[in-house]
Formats: C-alpha cells, structure tokens, sequence
C-alpha cells in the first residue's frame, strides 16, 4: 500500500494515511497524527526539506566561503535545529490532531522511501549529494588545507557519499519495483 496521495504533493516517511483518506504527519516523538490540509502542504514541504538545506548551507559556508569546516558544520547543525523546533513549535501544535489515527507497519526504509518519495525528489537529493563531494574535491584541489580542515573536507563527502548512496538504493527500488 502507497502513501502518496493522487491528489496531493506530499510524500516522505512520516506521511501517511487515515480513514477518511487525509494526508497525515505522524510524529514519532510524541506518537501524535496531524492532519495536514490542502493549504498547509506548502508549509509542510519546507519543513521536510530542512535536512537538505542545512547540508546546503553547510556545503556553502565550508566550500564557497571558506568557513572554518567545524563552524559550517555546528551552522549546519544549528539550523537543522532551529527548523525542527520550529516544525515542531510553531507549524504541528497549530494543526489538528487525529486522536483515531492508527500507524500501520512500514517496509524497510528503503522501500518506504521509493515508495513515498517522487522519483524527482529522490534525484534531486542525489545531484545535491554529488555537488557537494564536486564541490569538496575542488575545494581541497585548489586552497591550501591544514589537517583539521582536509578531515572535516573527507568527513563531508564521507557524509554526503552515504546519504546520496542511501537515494540512489531508493531510486532504483522506485524504477525496478514501478512505485
């Protein structure tokens, strides 16, 4: 059974289905289900993309600003923070709650991702993953690095290797299984 609505842009992890056939986050840290209405999805998308931007922003600061690698990354961290609270603060506690929701058992994550995930987000995601490590081994091609900056230059490709390679395994099960 799929997760992605005909009808509607969201997809990912935490959405799901209820009875009444609504889009709903069920949050794994307070084990509660909101529902998420048409005029949210907007909202809802940018706060599921804030991994994503804060590797970006990450990748920036240390690769095109030169920021101490330790500093990029702690921003990185810092803002992927900032929006959890706030996606958790300030966007789910103004949604309304399905007390009846009922999470039923996913597949292993990687088929729940090709299943939930528009093959065109997955892609995405990869071609940001080898832009970073582009980025990377350009930066460490041309500027002079000390030990601590080269570490945290190979942390970060080792870093966005393993998460592009996690969407390329989704991307092929999206292709080969047709979800």
């Amino acid at each position: 059974m799929t997760n992605r609505n005909e009808n509607s842009n969201l997809s990912g992890l935490f959405i799901y289905k209820n009875k009444f056939n609504q889009n709903v986050h069920y949050d794994f840290f307070t084990k509660k289900a909101y529902i998420i209405s048409k005029a949210d999805e907007k909202k809802y998308g940018l706060f599921t993309s804030r991994l994503p931007l804060s590797i970006i922003i990450s990748a920036m600061l240390i690769l095109v600003l030169n920021v101490n690698t330790y500093i990029g990354i702690a921003a990185g961290i810092a803002c992927y923070v900032f929006m959890t609270i706030l996606f958790h603060k300030s966007f789910l506690e103004n949604l309304v709650v399905d007390n009846k929701f009922v999470k039923y058992k996913r597949e292993n994550i990687f088929v729940a991702v090709a299943k939930d995930m528009a093959i065109g987000r997955i892609i995405i995601l990869i071609a940001v993953s080898i832009m970073i490590i582009a980025l990377a081994i350009v930066n460490i091609k041309t500027n002079e690095m000390t030990s601590q900056q080269l570490l945290g230059q190979y942390l970060l490709m080792l870093f966005a290797a393993v998460f592009g390679a996690f969407y390329v395994i989704a991307a092929y099960i999206k292709v080969t299984r047709k979800y």
